[in-house]
């Protein structure tokens, strides 16, 4: 008899015992008192084995990545979950800030593109372009920029509205400086710091048909900053890793009495599949520097801000940048 089996088992083995010993009282087909008897109708046949539990499936709320809950989102914990994750793997992050005036035109707009590596590789490449009727007055840069490291020389270019084009580079230990944000953390964590009335609902589910892969999280801003912010809304996808993969925030801005629309977008994709490539304008910055003969400006990376639900404009500027995210 084996001790291993459940009570269903063991009583099966002592069927077997008792049907034996009936057997040899009544006289079963001869053989030695001592020898074993078997039920020939049992022989053979399969132990019945229990069956195991059912594994509990668990629920929506479970499931859900750091920093989500049903109703709620902790700003903190999401940005630092969705840092986490992208800084691990190569990623594409596109920016794209909207500023629309309340006749229609665009008065202000910017998109900026990144690829950058793992954190562990430090390759990243920024280029962007900034154009509209008046986009100085809302901290948008004009022209287009460029920018990219492999960790061990960085080179920067910008291309202003009249033609003119600029260039730096520098090779081997680079400065310390503000680290550049490669993977949109300072937009998501911005955006939904006062961000209310949230409600997640499921987008995608794995294959146990529960767990989300995909959640779309909707809020309003219920407590802007400052007055001159109106109806400040977002919209986000966030994967079943606690990346924001779609993000985008409205608002109205009032300025001198005029209402603006803003839009500030941001999207993640190619995780792991992105390659950064060396620009062909890198060489020309290195030529440039050749030529100078003096040490030129350390290549920086383009910094911009606008007049967000988290906080006012404050606008342009440059920053120095090194491969890593803060």
């Amino acid at each position: 008899m084996r001790l291993s089996h459940t009570g269903r088992v063991v009583v099966v083995v002592v069927i077997l015992v008792v049907t034996a010993g009936c057997a040899g009282v009544l006289g079963g087909e001869g053989g030695d008192g001592d020898a074993e008897t078997v039920n020939p109708a049992l022989q053979g046949t399969p132990t019945p084995t229990a069956t195991p539990s059912p594994t509990p499936t668990p629920s929506f709320a479970e499931t859900l990545p750091s920093g989500i809950s049903r109703d709620a989102v902790d700003p903190e914990a999401l940005a630092d979950r969705h840092r986490r994750v992208l800084r691990r793997t190569s990623r594409t992050v596109v920016r794209i800030t909207t500023v629309t005036g309340p006749n229609g035109t665009v008065v202000g707009r910017t998109r900026t593109t990144i690829a950058a590596a793992s954190d562990r590789a430090g390759d990243v490449l920024l280029e962007g372009s900034g154009g509209g009727t008046d986009p100085v007055a809302f901290g948008l840069p004009t022209g287009e920029y460029g920018f990219w490291t492999d960790g061990t020389a960085a080179a920067s270019r910008r291309t202003l509205p009249n033609g003119t084009v600029r260039y730096s580079y520098r090779s081997g230990t680079l400065p310390p400086g503000p680290r550049a944000d490669t993977t949109g953390v300072n937009l998501v964590a911005s955006a939904t710091r006062r961000v209310s009335d949230v409600t997640v609902t499921p987008v995608e589910t794995g294959s146990d048909g529960r767990t989300a892969s995909l959640l779309r999280l909707r809020g309003r801003v219920a407590d802007p900053p400052s007055e001159a912010v109106e109806n400040a809304s977002l919209v986000a996808s966030v994967t079943g890793e606690g990346v924001v993969q779609t993000l985008r925030v409205r608002y109205t801005l009032v300025r001198d009495g005029r209402r603006y629309r803003v839009v500030r977008e941001l999207v993640v994709s190619d995780l792991g599949q992105t390659v950064v490539s060396r620009p062909a304008w890198v060489a020309d910055a290195q030529a440039a520097e050749r030529d100078e003969g003096a040490e030129t400006a350390t290549p920086t990376a383009t910094a911009t801000t606008t007049a967000t639900p988290s906080g006012t404009a404050t606008g342009t500027g440059n920053a120095t940048t090194t491969a890593t995210d803060g």
